[in-house]
């Protein structure tokens, strides 16, 4: 069993974080967030849906506990934060960030093909039919 130590300071900064990243959407649709970490055993990842209307975020609460978790693992080891957005007219946009050192850099959209089918485990979605745009940059 490993035991994952992390500074006290992380959970504030994963919370702004957080708040950035689902600012950095648009409103209306569904969306899925899928976030990874480098874990002591390997790579983790965990995906969930949410939509969103002006500062209103709904997501389901188990879903956002775990994707905290691994954002406040990423800021210390590394990881990565990828949107799928969707829209009622049926396009979808996939975006996201290298999350590493207390800080965030926008993937270039020619990365994100490969990071985005790297979610497919936890997303259940192959990354076809989307666009992949470079993220707005964030205030980490």
């Amino acid at each position: 069993m490993h035991v994952i130590k992390l500074p006290h300071h992380c959970s504030w900064l994963a919370s702004d974080l957080m708040s950035d990243i689902f600012d950095a959407v648009e409103d209306g649709g569904c969306h899925t967030l899928a976030m990874s970490a480098d874990g002591p055993g390997g790579r983790l990842a965990v995906a969930v849906t949410f939509d969103k209307e002006g500062k209103e975020v709904g997501v389901d609460p188990e879903g956002i506990e775990d994707i905290m978790f691994l954002l406040r693992l990423a800021v210390v080891v590394g990881g990565e934060a990828v949107i799928r957005t969707g829209s009622a007219d049926g396009t979808a946009r996939v975006f996201g960030w290298r999350i590493l050192d207390f800080d965030t850099v926008p993937l270039p959209a020619s990365q994100l093909a490969v990071t985005y089918r790297q979610f497919a485990p936890v997303t259940g979605e192959a990354g076809a039919g989307v666009e992949y745009v470079e993220a707005p940059a964030l205030e980490a």
